[in-house]
């Protein structure tokens, strides 16, 4: 509702407090407690939400360093398997050996 073009003068004072307690019902005149009550919410929820984004960058470096560091443990797994299957190579060869040496083919 626009009260822009009404001539405060003119109307009478009971028109003037009707105005004001709809303007009360409908939320567009709120006591200065609300106001300041509200603002400080909106505040706590804006910082809340920084707050959110560096945890959430936080723990998406969390998770990267431990991805890293399980990239590293298994490529060192891959090696020592590589390294232990070529030692069984080796002692496999060496057992099938022993019969031919001993001439029980």
């Amino acid at each position: 509702m626009d009260f822009t073009g009404l001539d405060f003068g003119t109307v009478a004072p009971s028109t003037l407090v009707a105005m004001g307690i709809l303007a009360i019902f409908r939320g567009w005149l709120v006591p200065r407690r609300v106001l300041d009550a509200l603002v400080k919410a909106s505040a706590d929820r804006v910082s809340d939400a920084g707050e959110r984004v560096t945890s959430a960058d936080k723990t998406a470096a969390e998770w990267k360093d431990a991805y890293l560091a399980e990239a590293k443990i298994n490529d060192v797994q891959a090696r020592q398997i590589t390294q232990l299957l070529d030692a069984s190579r080796a002692t496999q060869a060496v057992i099938a050996a022993i019969p031919k040496a001993m001439g029980n083919d």
